[in-house]
């Protein structure tokens, strides 16, 4: 049988796209399958991205936020536990709707961590987030998740914008040094449109170990007076 092929099996990564009602969300087949069929497993690895129908009303997304808490709690039985297979879950915002995110923690230690807008708290099951020590990549998927997050990557060396981050009081700098430490910074990506020089220029004077960046086309939105304060500014 084919699922005798399973048997040898010890590291299963798996990254999948699915929604709320996949069975890759059944812990208790998930169970079964590894308990039957992959006894030497040793490292599961997995990376739900959970896609929330956009026609979804708020009540119903409320309730399917529910449904799919309930789900993931049944990874957190004595059988995880033992083998040491520990979760992370977060609901976000993105452009198309509600989503979610369900993944693997300790002892996978990922170098890429992605941050989102939350609809609420990042909720880490059975372990602490020491993971993001570990972690060297940041990509930022919405300004307003650094403006409001708590998480810092003290190892982190390459930093990605897929958002501009919205005009606040506070400077880019103080911002991003909340998530990561910017003299340690080496790549930088700005991924998104809207995005101004003079930020990039902020970044640049504190990143003395940067060498690398990657500019989107058309960085420089037009403004009337873009480049007179680029030009009159202490930075530049």
């Amino acid at each position: 049988m084919i699922m005798d092929l399973f048997r040898s099996v010890q590291i299963l990564h798996l990254t999948v796209e699915i929604d709320e009602n996949s069975a890759y969300l059944d812990a208790n087949k998930w169970q079964q399958l590894i308990i039957c069929h992959m006894p030497n497993l040793r490292i599961f690895d997995i990376r739900y991205n959970i896609y929330l129908r956009s026609q979804y009303d708020d009540m119903t997304v409320k309730n399917i936020i529910i449904q799919l808490k309930s789900k993931i709690n049944q990874f957190e039985s004595s059988f995880w536990i033992e083998r040491q297979w520990f979760f992370s879950h977060n609901f976000y915002l993105t452009r198309y709707g509600n989503d979610a995110i369900f993944y693997s923690t300790n002892p996978y230690r990922r170098k890429h961590y992605t941050l989102y807008q939350s609809l609420g708290e990042t909720t880490l099951l059975l372990k602490s987030e020491s993971h993001l020590d570990s972690v060297r990549h940041v990509d930022i998927q919405s300004g307003q998740s650094i403006i409001n997050g708590m998480s810092y990557f003290p190892n982190a060396t390459e930093l990605t914008f897929h958002d501009a981050l919205s005009t606040t009081r506070a400077s880019i700098v103080s911002i991003l040094n909340r998530i990561i430490s910017l003299k340690k910074l080496i790549q930088l990506a700005i991924e998104c449109d809207r995005f101004s020089i003079q930020k990039v220029i902020k970044i640049l004077c504190c990143a003395p170990n940067l060498n690398t960046i990657k500019l989107k086309s058309m960085l420089c939105y037009k403004k009337s007076n873009d480049y007179t304060s680029i030009k009159e500014s202490n930075d530049f």
